[in-house]
């Protein structure tokens, strides 16, 4: 606000909805780089329609350089724990990628990989953490027997 006058800031390629709630990716990957377990790492947030019915759903991208995925499923289980508290959202996926795209000016090319994800470039490793999941889900549900 200023001078009496509300501004809204924010670009709408930016802007997503999933469930009737509006959200801004930059406002998404803050609460991300709130987590104390990502200190220093930064996010990418995108609202990604999903086929067949159209909805929206909230894909993260964490930069992450290291290899190990067992470790980034962790991760990325204590991500979706802390948007779903946050904000109240479930992301579809929270997927490492070793760098941030950004235009020579430093921004983000959110568009970038919102085509990459759409094109199947991540579903490698997508497949990969489903199956670290289960794999932990398996185990955990062995030792509560």
């Amino acid at each position: 606000m200023s001078g009496g006058e509300l501004y809204i800031v924010g670009r709408e390629q930016d802007r997503f909805c999933i469930n009737g709630q509006n959200y801004y990716a930059h406002d998404v990957e803050r609460v991300c780089e709130q987590l104390p377990a990502l200190a220093s790492a930064q996010a990418a947030a995108l609202g990604v329609l999903e086929e067949p019915d159209k909805t929206c759903s909230l894909v993260v991208l964490v930069q992450y350089p290291r290899q190990e995925l067992e470790l980034f499923a962790r991760l990325a289980d204590q991500l979706r724990q802390w948007l779903l508290v946050q904000l109240g959202v479930l992301c579809r996926h929270i997927l490492p990628i070793r760098q941030l795209p950004r235009t020579t000016s430093g921004k983000l090319q959110r568009f970038a990989l919102k085509e990459r994800y759409l094109a199947g470039d991540f579903t490698p490793i997508v497949d990969e953490l489903q199956s670290i999941s289960r794999r932990v889900e398996a185990a955990r549900s062995d030792s509560q027997r």
